[in-house]
């Protein structure tokens, strides 16, 4: 029933869905990644948008139909069911606002997940590793096939009107030129699973013409949105002729057939034909291979198209195909490959397979006419009359109208592989880059099924593209490819599936992409350590795109307590913790360029702190800070001390955060303290390949450990990131932007510059503004603590989401408001103190949660975008930031234009105050006594920052 339901809403736009539910149910799962487009597609084009669920409800959890999964699903899985996943959340623009569908389970999957489990009250901390916070487990599968709680309750949202389709004129003498105009939607450019899509006419006359083909790639731009296209038709035959839209696609068991068909209306030819012109009349014809095909093997069949131009040709004419020979224009075969066929359309040619006898006779093409490996072209040819013999035996040799010929094309022998190619686009550029692959398959035309697939040469998965049976044609296949690690990687195209590669398969096409990291935040390396998460999470993914495994030892921990970015950093107790990262070549830096950096906060200096490093002993490279607060980075190899770098004497100290960057540039290495040189020194020496893991707070093997919190631990192999002093990063690295598909997103503070697309559909941004901070905490609910800070506001043009206030007092801050959007929700609310618990942050409309309300210790940080700070210990939480939506229909942006956005900052959460107790005054501590007994003050958690998300068609 609930299939059913979706069927009904969308009428028009789904009808193929239609007529297979009566027909094979199965096909709705595979077909499900047309839903959200064609919903949002068709009410665009009628001016009818679809109206989202207000704030705090979730059309997909009421009324959308259920979505069973056979296994779990978490990042780095593909698959037809991860497609189901992807459509089925995207039917929720709350849950799944980018929408895309690409068979991948990556970053932006696993955020609308980590929504729906928000939304269900499944779980809202931790990672995919740890929690399940982000993957599709037992629990978030039956609330996926059950509904969160209880039978669902129906939205029903806009039934959008269908585009109208039109025929004109409608009757007339022959022959008649008729426009038919037909609208038909498309199915997702990014859909994945081999789905195809054909749309054609029925002209009602034994004629067809395609109007769309779509085979896994973008075709001529026009997949995922709704198409209007207008062509011509000359009936000659008298009579009512019915012209039918028909869609075309695979039936699920390897066939391919009508899936919908459609009355478009009639037209009425009657009377006599009009007289045949007078001689000297001009006429055209033009005739082209569809999607450009370069070669054919025999076997293999060849889809031709042709109509006539100029004007009008007489009614008793007709088309006759012919084969030449590129070098010479012979005719192979004077009887052609086909006579008195209708004057437009098209025409399927099976190239003969070799015979050594003629067996059509009669003039006819035979296959032994032809030869392998040489270029050849069609060549049609309009005549009169209709019925006309050629040939040298003929008495009644018709009348040339007119003629015209394809391109070349090779014809090569049976069962010759399918050849093809590869192109990048850019093909190099800063990371993080985004190359749009175009990859040429099947040139041969073969009708059978076949996969091909890219390796895209970082160590992603690999993309399969899948020729469908009966497809008959070329294809080019579009996929969009994001490299993050700095370094030149070779993309190879394979003409077969990845799980047929081995390493005596030769690619059939490569192509080399170079990717820079660029200088200060740019690059995310080949290892990237945010250390983000929730308190005490032992959990220490790698962001970098190389995914190495990082292993915590000893007590090491992420602590919210302290952090540059986040709200969180990696916690050392100097007492055995560290995180190793196993051997690689990412740690093998030879004579070449590189750099490592980093923020530390040393929380002790009674001994010496290790920092990072590789092997122990004699051979060893690493970093330490003294215990008089010198640095040190050397390199011993056999014994010898071969690299040294240090600074002084009181360099760091205890209690701040620092920026510290190691850098080899050519023969100059150099350490950095907060963007200033502190000490270098010229060597050409290799460093060493040492056969050991790479420590993250500890050195020296484990002699050396860490007391203190590192934060945005970087390794950049191949580039020295600065070669002068600098400014400092003042966002996590990689962050700004993420690019995914035809999705930016924006997620840390500034201004930015955003350039819009040479051609699109439409482009839609997203704002939220940034998180107000929690109130500080005084211990009681007499006296204060400091405010929090407000939220900054993002900004697109006339839009504008602002931050959320911070918590004043015991007294929530209020949310951000927003205008200028189709959709404008202020922001919620932080919570207020009421001598019970301190208040929680906000949680922003659509976005993140606000940090929850603690109240004997620190206001937790909220999650961003947007959320407000939690308010420290009896104090109140900062609101959330605003959210503003707005769809920017073709033309109402310039193209390749430069738009200015700006992403609003979290608010930092108030210092704690003073705890009263009776008239004696005492320092608010985390641990829960009463009275308090000394530590830490409670400071105000911080608000998220906002962000600036936008997605194009």
């Amino acid at each position: 029933m609930k299939k059913k339901l979706i069927v009904g809403v969308l009428l028009f736009a789904l009808m193929p869905i239609a007529v297979l539910a009566q027909t094979n149910e199965e096909r709705i799962a595979s077909l499900l990644a047309q839903i959200n487009a064609l919903t949002a597609l068709l009410a665009q084009m009628q001016g009818n948008t679809q109206t989202a669920p207000a704030a705090g409800t979730y059309g997909i959890l009421r009324g959308i139909p259920s979505l069973v999964l056979t296994r779990n699903l978490g990042p780095g899985d593909t698959g037809p069911d991860v497609s189901r996943l992807q459509a089925h959340l995207a039917l929720d623009p709350n849950i799944y606002p980018e929408g895309l569908v690409t068979g991948g389970y990556r970053n932006l999957t696993t955020a609308a997940v980590r929504r729906f489990q928000i939304a269900c009250n499944i779980i809202s901390y931790g990672d995919p590793n740890t929690t399940g916070f982000g993957r599709v487990g037992p629990v978030t599968r039956r609330a996926l096939q059950y509904g969160c709680a209880g039978t669902p309750t129906p939205i029903l949202y806009p039934t959008p009107t269908p585009p109208q389709s039109s025929i004109a004129p409608t009757s007339g003498q022959p022959p008649l030129n008729v426009a038919i105009t037909a609208s038909f939607p498309t199915i997702s450019c990014d859909v994945a699973g081999g789905v195809n899509q054909i749309y054609r006419l029925q002209l009602g006359d034994g004629t067809f013409q395609e109007l769309y083909v779509f085979t896994q790639g973008r075709v001529s731009g026009e997949c995922g949105r709704v198409v209007t296209k207008t062509v011509y038709h000359l009936y000659t035959k008298t009579g009512t002729h019915t012209v039918m839209l028909e869609e075309m696609g695979p039936t699920g068991e390897g066939g391919f057939a009508v899936l919908s068909s459609k009355q478009i209306g009639t037209v009425h030819v009657g009377g006599t034909a009009t007289p045949t012109p007078p001689p000297g009349t001009s006429y055209g014809i033009q005739v082209r291979l569809q999607n450009g095909t370069s070669a054919v093997a025999r076997g293999n069949a060849l889809l031709i198209n042709w109509d006539p131009t100029v004007i009008i040709p007489p009614s008793n004419a007709a088309v006759r195909l012919e084969l030449r020979r590129a070098s010479d224009n012979t005719l192979v075969g004077e009887g052609g490959i086909v006579n008195d066929l209708a004057m437009n359309g098209s025409y399927v040619w099976n190239v003969p397979v070799f015979s050594s006898s003629c067996s059509l006779g009669n003039g006819q093409l035979c296959s032994n006419q032809i030869i392998d490996n040489q270029d050849y072209h069609i060549r049609a040819v309009l005549y009169q009359p209709r019925g006309s013999c050629f040939g040298t035996a003929c008495n009644n040799s018709p009348t040339i109208l007119a003629t015209g010929r394809t391109d070349s094309f090779t014809i090569l022998p049976t069962g010759s592989a399918t050849g093809g190619a590869l192109r990048a686009n850019p093909s190099s550029g800063s990371s993080p880059l985004m190359v749009s692959f175009n990859a040429d398959v099947n040139a041969t035309g073969s009708c059978s099924a076949s996969t091909n697939s890219i390796n895209f040469g970082d160590g992603s998965l690999w993309e399969n593209l899948q020729v469908a049976a009966n497809t008959c044609r070329p294809q080019t296949f579009v996929v969009n490819h994001t490299y993050t690690g700095n370094a030149t990687y070779t993309a190879k195209l394979y003409n077969v599936a990845s799980s047929s590669v081995t390493n005596s398969t030769n690619p059939i096409h490569s192509t080399t992409i170079t990717v820079s990291d660029g200088s200060g935040a740019g690059g995310m390396g080949s290892l990237l350590v945010h250390a983000d998460g929730s308190d005490g999470a032992t959990s220490f993914p790698d962001s970098s795109s190389t995914n190495n495994t990082i292993t915590r030892n000893g007590n090491a921990q992420i602590d919210t307590a302290q952090s540059k970015f986040g709200g969180a950093s990696a916690l050392f107790d100097g007492s055995g913790d560290y995180l190793s990262v196993p051997d690689s070549s990412n740690w093998y830096f030879g004579t070449g360029d590189f750099t490592v950096d980093f923020w530390l906060r040393l929380n002790g200096l009674a001994a010496t702190n290790g920092i990072f490093g590789q092997g122990s002993g004699s051979n060893a490279y690493r970093m330490y800070i003294a215990s008089d607060g010198s640095v040190v980075f050397q390199v011993w190899n056999g014994g010898v001390n071969t690299i040294v770098l240090s600074a002084g004497a009181g360099t760091f100290s205890t209690g701040s955060w620092y920026h510290l960057a190691l850098v080899r540039n050519g023969n100059s290495f150099a350490l950095y303290k907060n963007g200033s040189s502190i000490a270098s020194v010229s060597d050409s020496d290799a460093m060493p390949d040492f056969a050991a893991p790479f420590t993250i707070g500890a050195s020296d093997g484990t002699s050396f450990v860490l007391n203190g919190w590192i934060d945005e631990f970087r390794v950049v192999k191949g580039s020295a990131a600065w070669t002068s002093s600098f400014s400092v990063p003042t966002a996590p690295y990689g962050s700004n932007p993420v690019v995914e598909g035809n999705s930016i997103s924006y997620n840390s503070p500034g201004t930015f510059t955003f350039t819009t697309p040479s051609s699109y559909s439409s482009i839609t941004v997203t704002l939220w503004g940034g998180g107000g901070g929690g109130g500080g905490g005084n211990g009681t609910v007499e006296g204060s603590g400091g405010n929090g800070a407000n939220g900054g506001s993002s900004t697109f043009q006339s839009l504008a989401a602002a931050g959320g206030s911070g918590g004043s007092g015991v007294v929530g801050g209020a949310g951000g408001t927003a205008s200028g959007g189709d959709a404008n929700t202020s922001g919620n609310s932080g919570g207020s103190a009421n001598g019970v618990t301190s208040g929680a942050g906000g949680s922003a409309p659509n976005g993140g949660g606000g940090g929850s309300a603690v109240t004997s210790g620190n206001g937790n940080a909220g999650t961003a975008p947007g959320g407000g700070g939690g308010g420290g210990a009896y104090a109140g939480g900062g609101g959330s930031g605003g959210y503003v939506r707005k769809t920017y229909s073709s033309g109402s942006l310039s193209t390749n234009s430069s738009v200015s956005l700006a992403v609003g900052s979290g608010g930092s959460g108030g210092v704690g105050g003073i705890c009263h107790y009776g008239d004696l005054l005492k320092v608010c501590d985390r641990s829960g006594d009463w009275p308090p007994s000394g530590g830490d003050m409670v400071s105000g958690g911080s608000g998220a920052s906002g962000r600036v998300t936008i997605t194009w068609q």
